[in-house]
Parts: structure tokens; sequence; C-alpha cells
């Protein structure tokens, strides 16, 4: 992954510069090539990343701890990145109350993958004070 940042970054630049040179004459086409070269970006990573995500469910086991624990920061992680993603999409098509509306969704569906992690909390809490 490291090795291959400098393709990362010249891909991001070549698109942003060619995204500018398209928007003055059409903004639709410009914005579709922003959106294609971030999601080859963003496939790329995940891609490259899956060794790594590999490795921490491994080490999770072998702690003894329990595999739902790293699930929900592995699922949050992603959540957080693909909203990221969506809500800067949005803001640069002009469409700042659809970022939002993503933002929110983002936030919720972080909130309701957190519920299990909340409920073992509340009940680990309860067997102390017993």
């Amino acid at each position: 992954m490291v090795e291959n940042i400098m393709l990362i970054a010249s891909l991001c630049i070549i698109a942003a510069v060619m995204c500018r040179l398209i928007g003055n004459y059409n903004k639709e086409q410009a914005i579709m090539l922003a959106v294609i070269a971030c999601t080859s970006v963003m496939g790329f990573v995940v891609i490259s990343i899956s060794p790594v995500l590999s490795f921490i469910s491994e080490m999770y086991l072998m702690c003894g701890l329990d595999e739902k624990y790293s699930s929900v920061i592995f699922k949050s992680v992603g959540i957080s990145y693909v909203t990221k993603f969506a809500c800067d999409i949005c803001k640069d098509c002009g469409e700042n109350a659809l970022s939002t509306a993503v933002e929110i969704s983002g936030k919720a569906a972080l909130m309701i993958i957190s519920l299990p992690l909340l409920e073992e909390l509340a009940d680990f809490i309860k067997k102390l004070s017993v």
C-alpha cells in the first residue's frame, strides 16, 4: 500500500486537473469523472487493506476476544469512509442538503451497529453493581 501511494496521488491529481478542465464545458461529466476516480481509489484501498483486517481479526481471536468487537470497529470505519465520500460528492455537486442527509444516515448507522456493544456494557455494569 505504501509503495502505491504515489500511484494513487498521481491518479487523483490527474483526475482533479481533468475535472477542472472538463468542468468548464460540462459539469456533469466532470462530476462523473470524479466519482469514478474516487470509487477506483476506494476499491484499491479496500483490496490493499484486506490483509491488515485479516491480521487484526486473527489477533483478536489469539487474545481470546470475541470477534464481534473487531467487526463493529471495521464496520464503523467502513461506514465512516463511505459516508465521508458520499458527503463530499454531494457537496461537489452543490447539494448540501443531500450531504447532510447522508451524514445523518451514517451517524444513525453507527449508532445501530454499536447497540450490541452498548447492551453488553450495560450488562457488565449491572453485574458490577450486584
